[in-house]
């Protein structure tokens, strides 16, 4: 399997070769040193980290991508079990060849970045954790839970009763699931934000990427594993972790699982702050990611 960085792809977009799967990935920065991979969350929802790529640029070399499946990565052998994901992050980071680098991982790819850093906690220097997910299995569930709760109290009946048609939508097969996952995440947009009318436009080009398979495959994946296999995670002496959520995020009082998975970790809680906190509370965020990386 080759993992070189190849052709130039559009937007800037260069591609890298992972098992079973062709990886949009958008590189920049001041330096080639230091390198930061940032890890979007979803599952089923391309890359939307600009504005931290931005921040960390200026000291960093900043890599995100697109994950399997989405806007402009393609899966070539239809699997989105979470070996998957961490095997296209390995072969993101052999491409480039750095030994280890630093990890900012935003919801989903919050877990991500935990299941990466159980596989190689070698290659991690840095784990910065933001709104992440909670856990896998029953983890999930009560994450799930959680989350539900909180678009309930945002959508009212009648939004509420929307989402879970196009959720529906989005089970079914091609085009049509797609476009179900798209309406359904652009009611997740506006949720995120309070009033749901104060929220900006989602990006038009973000909800074209968005597909419903690896959505849900992914999904199925996480809910099937076991919650211990995030537990125990020991990343070598020296790993740096924080851990950062809004005071008003999804996930609620179900955040306090993660902190308490990494006693040693930094934890910060920003106030009056949702799950996108570079755009909630820019200030309090850009000082703390700068404070944790070096910006």
């Amino acid at each position: 399997m080759s993992t070189d960085v190849t052709a130039e792809g559009a937007a800037g977009s260069t591609f890298v070769d992972a098992p079973g799967a062709k990886l949009a990935v958008y590189s920049g920065g001041a330096t080639r040193e230091d390198p930061v991979i940032l890890l979007h969350g979803g599952p089923g929802v391309p890359d939307y980290l600009a504005d931290v790529a931005e921040l960390l640029a200026p000291r960093h070399r900043v890599i995100r991508y697109d994950q399997r499946g989405t806007g402009r990565s393609v899966d070539h052998d239809g699997r989105f079990g979470l070996a998957e994901h961490v095997e296209d992050l390995e072969a993101i980071r052999a491409a480039h060849g750095y030994a280890r680098v630093g990890l900012f991982g935003h919801s989903w790819g919050g877990t991500l970045a935990q299941l990466y850093a159980r596989r190689y906690p070698e290659r991690v220097v840095k784990m910065f954790l933001c709104d992440s997910g909670i856990g896998l299995g029953e983890d999930w569930k009560e994450m799930e839970k959680a989350v539900m709760a909180h678009n309930r109290s945002r959508s009212g009946k009648a939004g509420f009763a929307l989402m879970g048609l196009y959720q529906l939508a989005s089970m079914l097969s091609g085009g049509l699931g797609d476009r179900g996952a798209r309406r359904l995440m652009a009611l997740v947009w506006s949720n995120y934000f309070d009033p749901p009318s104060s929220a900006p436009p989602p990006d038009a080009s973000w909800l074209q990427g968005i597909r419903s398979k690896p959505m849900h495959e992914t999904r199925k994946a996480a809910l099937e594993a076991e919650a211990s296999l995030l537990e125990g995670i020991a990343p070598p002496t020296g790993t740096r972790i924080l851990i950062l959520f809004g005071s008003d995020d999804i996930y609620g009082a179900t955040a306090e699982r993660l902190f308490a998975r990494y006693p040693e970790a930094k934890h910060v809680v920003l106030k009056n702050t949702g799950h996108l906190p570079w755009l909630q509370n820019p200030e309090a965020f850009r000082s703390e990611l700068c404070a944790f990386f070096g910006c």
